[in-house]
């Protein structure tokens, strides 16, 4: 939570200047990151983090990368936090209070070029945060790739399409960040996102993690243009 919208922790050194020897120039079609103990905190209560194969087989980036002679190659892995985590899940026994329930971790990981990826920030305006209603309440910002329709926008993992719709025409969000409800426009970032075009929304109300029962509105649909580089700044509004 310390790393998000464009934030990053370096991960990886290698070369002259690490006690990690260079890796040799070429291509490379994916990488292991191994995981031997995790734990998420929630409202301030830490949960066991369970991570299939973690310490095993361990979470594999399925992306080619290249590092080119006598220089050195760039890049981010990505972790998509609202796309990763599900649960709560009881643990057997207990009564699902404080250490009695835990987490799982399906990751979703991207690795990017750092040189072919800019950044997206802005603002929900109060309005929109206001009329936002639902059990369990959900409030973020979906971010999907090329020009959509709003009959278009899926939710995340959803398996269920409307008489109107079907499931072939829907597209699930590329990237999300949820948001903070103070009384205020609520900001939002989203960091390493590859440079092309896309579909930006503000997305509320009734969100079940684990199931596709939810009653979801898509408000304040615009389309943007991400650059290299570059900061695409958004204003998501009732006006929109």
């Amino acid at each position: 939570m310390d790393y998000t919208g464009g934030n990053s922790e370096l991960f990886i050194d290698t070369g002259d200047d690490s006690t990690t020897p260079s890796l040799p120039a070429g291509e490379y079609e994916w990488m292991r990151l191994h995981i031997t103990e995790a734990s998420i905190i929630i409202d301030g209560q830490e949960y066991d983090l369970e991570v299939p194969s973690g310490d095993t087989s361990g979470l594999k980036v399925n992306t080619a990368f290249s590092i080119p002679a006598n220089g050195t190659g760039f890049y981010t892995i990505d972790f998509d936090l609202r796309h990763s985590v599900i649960g709560p899940f009881k643990v057997s026994g207990g009564n699902a209070q404080g250490g009695d329930q835990y987490y799982k971790l399906k990751p979703v990981l991207r690795l990017v070029e750092n040189n072919d990826v800019g950044k997206v920030t802005g603002t929900v305006a109060n309005g929109l945060l206001e009329g936002c209603t639902g059990t369990p309440l959900s409030t973020a910002v979906y971010l999907y790739e090329g020009e959509l329709e709003q009959e278009s926008l899926d939710d995340i993992d959803s398996e269920v399409a409307d008489d109107d719709r079907q499931l072939s025409d829907l597209v699930e969000p590329f990237m999300s960040v949820s948001l903070t409800n103070n009384g205020t426009d609520a900001p939002f970032s989203f960091g390493f996102v590859p440079a092309g075009t896309y579909s930006i929304v503000f997305v509320c109300g009734e969100d079940n993690a684990d199931t596709d029962d939810d009653e979801l509105e898509y408000e304040g649909l615009q389309e943007i243009s991400v650059e290299a580089g570059g900061i695409t700044e958004v204003i998501l509004s009732e006006d929109v």
